[in-house]
């Protein structure tokens, strides 16, 4: 199930020619931001977060 759902993400990949735009470091910065946005609900309040 995993290999063909990964097969479907390459080609998904390939038909946009999107390798030029997913080098390591642009998907680790990608990451890390995404990241700090869902940190961002918990900063204050981890009991009542804007779940939003």
């Amino acid at each position: 199930m995993m290999g063909k759902l990964i097969k479907e993400i390459k080609q998904f990949n390939e038909e946009r020619d999107w390798d030029k735009f997913h080098s390591p470091e642009d998907l680790e910065k990608s990451i890390s931001i995404e990241a700090e946005e869902l940190l961002e609900c918990f900063q204050w309040d981890s009991e009542n977060y804007n779940k939003l």
